[in-house]
């Protein structure tokens, strides 16, 4: 795993995280998104574990890292459905704090 993510992929991600907020999610399946939100509202009072937190900036990372959408979707493809999961709510985390920085920006 390559620790150091490099600033065109970080733009992608800033790309891929406004479109979201425009409700236009590139990458997940709506069916997706509304299962495993469905499931993180149970889980949201419960911390994440140190291993858990690194399980999802590792999985972020890689994705992130990916060249292309093409191949981020590739890779969202040959994730199993814990680890997919998984960084779903990572990337809706992401967008859930993008938006809170915006309101406190403006």
């Amino acid at each position: 795993m390559n620790n150091v993510v490099e600033l065109d992929k970080l733009e992608q991600l800033e790309f891929l995280l406004k479109q979201s907020l425009k409700g236009i999610h590139l990458l997940f399946d709506n069916r997706d998104i509304a299962r495993v939100l469905s499931q993180t509202q149970d889980k949201d009072n419960q911390p994440f574990s140190m291993e858990k937190l690194k399980e999802m900036q590792s999985l972020l990372t890689d994705f992130i890292s990916q060249e292309s959408l093409e191949d981020k979707r590739d890779f969202l493809e040959e994730l199993d459905e814990g680890e997919y999961d998984l960084l779903v709510q990572t990337y809706f985390n992401l967008l859930e704090n993008s938006i809170k920085e915006e309101k406190i920006v403006h």
